[in-house]
């Protein structure tokens, strides 16, 4: 069975309810990339991660602290999103991006501002 590139990562979310959600601006462990890593496959990583941290965010949508840190690491995971489109310059897919942030209202347009300001550092 084919494995999603973020399972690993919603696992953890699920594991750890009450861990807190965060960037580290170093690195921690190294690790070999191949072109079969799913690393090696940036943007699909990225949109993979963006879906496990939205359902996590709706998952914790009253606590305040969680959708503070789920909505960091949107941040910056849609961040590292854009910059990977802008380089393919597919510039149609950032758009569509952004309008899916746009339609989750307040809380897409808070994450869409803060990704662009560089939100969640990267």
């Amino acid at each position: 069975p084919a494995v999603a590139a973020a399972d690993d990562y919603d696992m953890w979310l699920r594991c750890m309810p009450e861990a807190r959600i965060g960037y580290i601006p170093e690195p921690l462990i190294e690790y070999v990339l191949h072109s079969g890593n799913y690393s090696a496959h940036t943007l699909r990583m990225h949109e993979q991660a963006i879906d496990v941290l939205l359902r996590a965010l709706r998952r914790h949508s009253r606590d305040r602290e969680r959708v503070r840190q789920f909505e960091a690491s949107l941040a910056l995971q849609y961040r590292l999103t854009f910059k990977e489109l802008r380089r393919r310059g597919d510039y149609g897919a950032a758009l569509r991006h952004a309008a899916r942030l746009l339609g989750k209202g307040l809380v897409g347009a808070r994450i869409l501002t803060a990704s662009l300001r560089g939100g969640g550092q990267a």
